[in-house]
């Protein structure tokens, strides 16, 4: 398709320019109304941490792990606008990045850009991640633990398989939602 060839500086300014497009659409988005689910997860904030962990207190079969969550930084930070406390999904961002740097000497650098090209500008990531949910939760510990798992078995045979990450991050994941277990 490119009748000239493409240099590294290039290869990565479009990285650059993808990802600031994404964000320039992810501001916008964050400028909409809220969806249900998210006023329902804003009114619990004010609940107390052992209110949250009651059983039957939230008449939800999801577990409040998400809730706790995004309460911890709201208190941590001060946050109460829910404009403000979306960024705080960032965080998961940053475990994505984290965990797709851990394959770094398995996939190459100019592999791990295209693989986070392709995250960051699904549909999924762009509409979903960045919410009052436990979506950006989910993806980001289900990416974290399949390259864990995907490390574990590559280095196991060698003796240097490390579990205990895989089992924090698989019981991470499990905490979100009853479906995020069965993954684990």
């Amino acid at each position: 398709i490119f009748k000239f060839p493409i240099t590294s500086l290039f290869y990565y300014s479009l990285f650059l320019l993808l990802v600031f497009s994404c964000s320039l659409y992810v501001i916008s988005l964050n400028e909409l109304s809220l969806w249900g689910d998210e006023l329902w997860l804003l009114h619990y904030l004010d609940s107390s941490y052992i209110d949250l962990f009651n059983p039957g207190y939230l008449d939800d079969p999801n577990f409040p792990f998400s809730i706790v969550f995004f309460k911890f930084f709201s208190d941590l930070l001060n946050i109460t606008d829910p404009t403000k406390l979306v960024w705080i999904n960032l965080l998961n961002l940053m475990i994505i990045i984290f965990s797709v740097y851990l394959l770094r000497k398995k996939m190459g650098f100019d592999n791990l850009i295209i693989t986070l090209s392709l995250l960051i500008s699904s549909e999924f990531f762009i509409r979903i991640f960045f919410e009052l949910k436990s979506s950006g939760l989910i993806l980001s510990l289900s990416t974290a633990f399949s390259i864990l798992y995907l490390l574990y078995l590559q280095e196991k045979d060698r003796g240097g398989g490390h579990i205990y990450p895989l089992l924090i991050g698989g019981s991470l994941l499990s905490f979100i939602h009853p479906f995020c277990g069965l993954l684990v």
